[in-house]
């Protein structure tokens, strides 16, 4: 690898997992708000949607994904309720739209099993 290659390599840089980045959110944003997001976007065009599902069972030392371990059901069934709302809510808004991707990530989507999903 040549010199200039290499250093960029080795350089501590930022990492983009979501749009707008993590320190940017904010609880001022509603319903509202993402249903004008969603209003505005192009017509024509397909969607890709990413659900992230920030559990597993265990932390892997190499993970740096938002995860939480959990052992017990409750916070499993309250986010999998909640995600069921904002794809009713998306769905609404976007009802027209082909959807050309659904990526799942986290954690370990597998971690809400059959029922839930």
């Amino acid at each position: 690898m040549d010199p200039a290659s290499l250093a960029l390599a080795e350089r501590s840089a930022p990492r983009y997992t979501s749009y707008p980045t993590a320190p940017h959110f904010s609880k001022s944003i509603g319903d509202g708000d993402a249903r004008a997001w969603l209003a505005n976007l192009d017509a024509s065009s397909s969607l890709s949607l990413y659900f992230h599902v920030p559990f597993c069972t265990a932390i892997c030392a190499y993970c740096g994904c938002h995860t939480k371990a959990v052992r017990q059901d409750a916070p499993l069934e309250t986010y999998a309720r909640t995600l069921k709302r904002e794809i009713a809510l998306t769905a609404e808004t976007t009802r027209a739209r082909r959807v050309a991707s659904i990526h799942w990530g986290g954690g370990t989507p597998g971690i809400l099993g059959p029922s839930r999903f």
